[in-house]
Order: C-alpha cells, then sequence, then structure tokens
C-alpha cells in the first residue's frame, strides 16, 4: 500500500521536534511489509527577510529532505495572518497540490493520510477528491476541542469528518467529540499514542547528572515539565502552584520548552519571587528528555487542554510518578499507583497535589509498568489495519459499546486485551 501522509507538522531540518509524534507513529508503519509512504508537510511561505524568528525558521525548511528513509516535501503555501479558517484551508490546497499531483503521477497513492482536522484536513479531503482516493484523518487534541468551537469551525469541521473514509482520535473524548459533530461511531478508532522504550526508560546516573546541573541540593525536591510555552500549556499555572509549595517545600523547578511566552513567564516567576528557582531550558533533543524525567522527583502536566500527552507517557516510562490537570487522555493514562490528577487552572489543588506527590514514597517499577505495552509497533500495527479498512472497506476491529462498564474501560486503559477500539 502507498500512502501519502499530509500534515504541516513534521519535523525538518531546521524544526527538528515539529510534531515528532507523528513522525514517530508513520515510520513504524513505514516499516511495516506492504507499506509504502511519502510525506507532504507544507510550510507557510515567507520570504528571507528580517523578520521574527518564526520567519526566518520557515525560511530555512527545505524543499525536500529524506527522514528515516521516508521521502518529505515542504511546498510553501501561501499564509495570511489573522485571515479566517475558510481561506486558509484553500491556501494549503492551492499550495500543496501541485507536489501532491506530480508525486501520484508518478507511482499513485492508495490513501491519504492526514493529521489535525483544520486547515490539513480541509485540503486532504478536497485532494483525496480530486485524487479519487479515501482519506484518513487523526484528530490530536486542539482541532476536535478548543479550536472546534472558536465560531464558525464546526461548519468547517462537520464536512470534514464526514468525507473522512476513517477517522483516528488519540483518546476516548476526542472520539466521542469527533461522534458529537457528526462522525458515524463505525468509522471512529481510538489508537493512543506510543512510547519507544529503548529511548524512555529510568536512567539513574543521568538523572544524577541533570540534578547537579540545575543546583539541586540535599534534600531539595525537583518538579520537570515539557511543553510549548504558550497559554494552553498552563506553565502560568504551574508557576502560581510553585510559589504556594515553595513555602513549605525547599524545590526547584523545570520547564523545558521553546515559545512565544517565555519572557512573560520568566517575569511571573520573578514576580512571585521564585525566579532563582525555576529554570528554563529552551527546547531539549527528544532523546535526551528520558535523563530530565529521570531527575525530577514529580513529572507536572499543568496544562489547560491536552489530546494524547506524549511527556506525560514518557516520564511514567522512566518511572517518574506525574501531577497532572485532568484534561484530555490524562485520566486514561494516570492511575493512583502513578499520579495524582488535578482540575486544570486551580493554583492552589495543583500546590497541593505537588506538595503531596513530592511526600509520598513511590513505587518507581508500578509507576513504569503502567505505560509498559505501549509501544509505537503496536501502535503502527493498529493504525495499518485502520488504513486497509478505507482502501478495501472491511472492518478488522472489536466494536465496543457507549456504555463501557468498568471491567471494559480498565482492560481499554492497561491495552492487555486489545490495541484498538471503535467507538460505538
Amino acid at each position: 500500500m502507498r500512502v501519502l501522509t499530509f500534515t504541516r507538522l513534521w519535523p525538518n531540518a531546521a524544526m527538528l521536534h515539529h510534531g515528532i509524534f507523528i513522525e514517530e507513529r508513520l515510520r513504524r508503519v513505514a516499516a511495516l511489509p506492504g507499506m509504502e509512504l511519502a510525506v507532504v508537510a507544507p510550510v507557510p511561505y515567507y520570504p528571507p527577510l528580517p523578520g521574527p524568528k518564526r520567519w526566518s525558521t520557515f525560511a530555512k525548511v527545505p524543499r525536500r529532505e529524506v527522514r528515516h528513509g521516508i521521502p518529505v516535501e515542504h511546498p510553501r503555501y501561501p499564509f495570511l495572518p489573522k485571515v479566517g479558517p475558510r481561506i486558509h484551508g484553500r491556501a494549503l490546497v492551492a499550495g500543496a497540490w501541485n507536489t501532491v499531483k506530480r508525486l501520484h503521477a508518478a507511482r499513485p497513492f492508495d490513501l491519504i493520510d492526514c493529521h489535525f482536522l483544520h486547515p490539513d484536513g480541509f485540503a486532504a479531503v478536497e485532494i483525496g477528491r480530486r485524487l479519487g482516493i479515501p482519506v484518513v484523518l487523526s484528530a490530536r487534541g486542539s482541532d476536535a476541542q478548543g479550536h472546534a468551537n472558536a465560531p464558525g469551525m464546526r461548519e468547517l469541521l462537520e464536512p470534514t469528518i464526514a468525507a473522512a473514509s476513517r477517522l483516528i482520535a488519540v483518546s476516548r473524548p476526542i472520539a466521542e467529540r469527533l461522534v458529537d459533530m457528526g462522525a458515524h461511531p463505525d468509522r471512529v478508532t481510538v489508537i493512543p499514542n506510543g512510547i519507544d522504550a529503548t529511548v524512555f526508560r529510568p536512567n539513574i546516573a543521568a538523572g544524577e547528572a541533570v540534578r547537579k546541573h540545575v543546583g539541586c541540593g540535599p534534600g531539595e525536591r525537583l518538579v520537570v515539565t515539557v511543553g510549548r510555552l504558550e497559554h494552553v500549556k498552563g506553565h502560568d499555572v504551574m508557576i502560581e502552584a510553585l510559589a504556594i509549595l515553595a513555602r513549605a517545600v525547599r524545590v526547584r523547578a523545570v520547564i523545558i520548552g521553546e515559545g512565544r511566552d517565555r519572557d512573560r513567564l520568566e517575569d511571573l516567576a520573578h514576580e512571585r519571587g521564585i525566579g532563582d528557582r525555576v529554570l528554563f531550558t529552551g527546547g531539549i533533543a527528544h532523546d535526551a528528555l528520558s535523563a530530565w524525567y529521570s531527575a525530577a522527583d514529580v513529572f507536572c502536566l499543568p496544562s489547560r487542554s491536552e489530546g494524547h500527552p506524549n511527556a506525560l507517557v514518557e516520564a511514567l516510562a522512566c518511572g517518574t510518578p506525574a501531577v497532572s490537570s485532568a484534561v484530555g487522555a490524562a485520566g486514561e493514562v494516570l492511575s493512583p499507583e502513578c499520579g495524582l490528577l488535578v482540575q486544570p487552572e486551580d493554583p492552589g489543588a495543583l500546590a497541593t497535589a505537588l506538595a503531596a506527590s513530592l511526600t509520598r514514597s513511590w513505587d518507581r517499577t508500578r509507576v513504569r509498568a503502567r505505560v509498559a505495552g505501549r509501544s509505537w509497533e503496536r501502535v503502527a500495527a493498529s493504525v495499518r489495519d485502520v488504513f486497509e479498512e478505507a482502501v478495501h472497506g472491511r472492518r478488522s476491529v472489536i466494536p465496543v459499546p457507549t456504555s463501557v462498564d468498568a471491567r471494559l474501560l480498565a482492560s481499554f486503559m492497561s491495552e492487555e486485551i486489545q490495541d484498538r477500539k471503535v467507538l460505538q
């Protein structure tokens, strides 16, 4: 089967971590017998002129490259800031169409695999219509939750969802949201993200080196979080919580990630009197994160919204307990033996949960066991099944009733019975 993956989020030579979770899934799919992938990952057109850092970064993205043996093309599309979503989707089609048409003419695709509902999904279903091939859409969080609530978005998303042959959701709440927007339950499959257990595993020596690097003294506790420095990730909530926590606990925090809110967040930490206790590292290579997870006494996910939080699963795989906002799939991932859930945007509740976690004796073997078996290879096999359903029109999945009893939900969360489920 020849598959075109279409998404704006794919790592490239200028942005190595851009959509890496999508690449992790698809390069395992490409390794399966009979599967051949090509990627079209459009980027906005910015001239190589002085301007914001974002402009210069996009301008440096190569037109073509090969990653993990998969050919990737980066056509440019016209991007007009602050212009409505209707134009954004059509601009993406205009920028990518010639590239896709050329690749399809050289070696026809059987399927388009698209990530994010809009504008990527809008463009993918239009391109699929022109080529006469099915489209599988993967919804990953904000596209089906936050953005879907924006004015005018639902009327754009519903036709896109209806036109897809199959839909993949990375969590059950997202699957339910897709059904709410008109997707037939038979076409929706829940496939959580995977984990590379060879990379994300406990590393005591590397963790101790990180603690020394950040200045953690004897008896001092370390909280680590990973995520874009943007409002949706809730770093401001964590800083407020740390300011409360620091009154009673000797604690340091590390915030890993890049984003437009860095200056504001650093100012907030200083305003709350904990500027010397919070380290902003910027971006860190994905395969180097295990040392930072291993260094932490607790991992914190203070997000306002999530799909399937990859950093949370990675931290647990390193044996690190977590405190997380009850958003997205966090409630499916966490259990009492590996972490605590709190309501988002509540610094007081977050501070209380962090304090409880930092004073509790966790069994890190049990923490790690919580995500055992979530390999990317298992994810890839499930994704391939969905692709075959879309191309050949057959079902190879086990239906799950809407009314899910506790035993069935437990089996879904532990992944002991099956890799994937269709919401019915």
